[in-house]
């Protein structure tokens, strides 16, 4: 399977419905993929406008064959929009065994990790670090569960 390239558009059946996201950036942890957080009911005929879409959801995943077996597919390219253009930051943090609560968490931004301690109410909203796979990207938008929020 050809990886999905910066400003491919891929179509995501989940919810009996059609989300749509862009892959804003390539790297080697797992592409970020930037996700309109609306289901449609039918496919889209025409691709969504991304500049426009002020609630998206922000993923990094690792395209395994999903574009070839059916569960996702490419349905276009676009110039990837201004607000898409930089890294996303991400947030990152190892949950204590004992408690199942991340202690130290960590920012990173696509090269470096910087520890932070805790997180203020601002980088708990930034999206978890760590790379999906098509059914784990399915189950968030199933639950309708914003990534910022896990």
């Amino acid at each position: 399977m050809r990886r999905p390239k910066v400003g491919d558009v891929i179509e995501v059946p989940a919810n009996g419905g059609y989300y749509y996201g862009v892959v804003s950036h390539r790297h080697d942890y797992g592409d970020v993929l930037r996700i309109i957080n609306k289901c449609h009911a039918l496919p889209l005929k025409d691709i969504p406008a991304f500049e426009a879409a002020s609630d998206m959801i922000t993923l990094q995943c690792i395209f395994k064959g999903e574009l070839t077996n059916g569960s996702l597919k490419k349905v276009g390219k676009i110039a990837l929009p201004e607000k898409l253009r930089d890294f996303p930051l991400f947030r990152s943090g190892t949950p204590n065994h004992k408690t199942g609560k991340v202690e130290v968490w960590w920012l990173w931004d696509g090269e470096n990790d910087i520890r932070i301690g805790e997180l203020s109410e601002e980088q708990k909203q930034l999206p978890r670090a760590g790379a999906l796979d098509n059914e784990a990207m399915v189950i968030h938008l199933e639950r309708r569960t914003h990534p910022s929020l896990l």
